[in-house]
């Protein structure tokens, strides 16, 4: 996960359409914010760290900072993304709530649904089509294949994503993105984006 200083502004995040509301498929609420506090509040970077599928690792390699070459190889990838992680979570004052450091942030597709949840002040929950979740796999960012490739009938329940800004004093912080997809009997983040203002 880039460090605010390193964010690129590779995207840029266009007016919040109006969503449709939907309900949350079971455990997915408890893993989103589980994975949130574990990293941001309590700093327990090794029980966040399992919340990460091998699939997110290669987004460390979409957001390097000024000067960073593309990690080596999967090892490499997760030795930077835990170091990035924690890096990100030491920045962060001491808080009780998820509230105290984070602020949610809106979809960005109109096709995306919001989930309704307890925790909608500190981070938004979004329900996205399995064509736009598909297309956040790291992996296939990373080999250039276009957007929009899959002509598929529009369908949900596969694919979610949480979303939020860090609370700095400094501007308007940079939106993330955490993709999360259902991975044997645990919900896991799959991807990860930034976007900046």
């Amino acid at each position: 996960m880039a460090t605010e200083a390193e964010l690129p502004g590779l995207y840029h995040a266009p007016p919040a359409p109006s969503l449709e509301r939907v309900s949350a498929p079971a455990g997915l609420i408890e893993a989103s914010t589980g994975f949130l506090e574990a990293w941001l509040l309590r700093k327990d970077y090794e029980t966040a760290w399992r919340s990460l599928a091998p699939s997110c690792r290669p987004c460390v390699d979409l957001f390097l900072g000024e000067g960073e070459s593309p990690a080596g190889s999967p090892a490499e990838q997760a030795r930077r993304l835990r170091s990035k992680m924690e890096e990100v979570g030491r920045r962060l004052r001491p808080a009780a709530r998820l509230e105290e450091v984070l602020t949610a942030a809106p979809g960005v597709d109109a096709d995306d649904k919001v989930v309704a949840h307890p925790r909608e002040k500190a981070f938004t929950l979004l329900s996205l089509s399995d064509q736009v979740g598909r297309e956040t796999d790291c992996g296939r960012r990373l080999g250039g294949t276009p957007a929009g490739g899959d002509p598929v009938p529009k369908s949900y329940g596969t694919y979610y994503a949480s979303a939020f800004h860090f609370r700095t004093a400094a501007g308007q912080p940079a939106v993330l993105y955490l993709g999360w997809r259902r991975e044997g009997p645990d919900w896991r983040v799959v991807a990860y984006d930034v976007l900046t203002p």
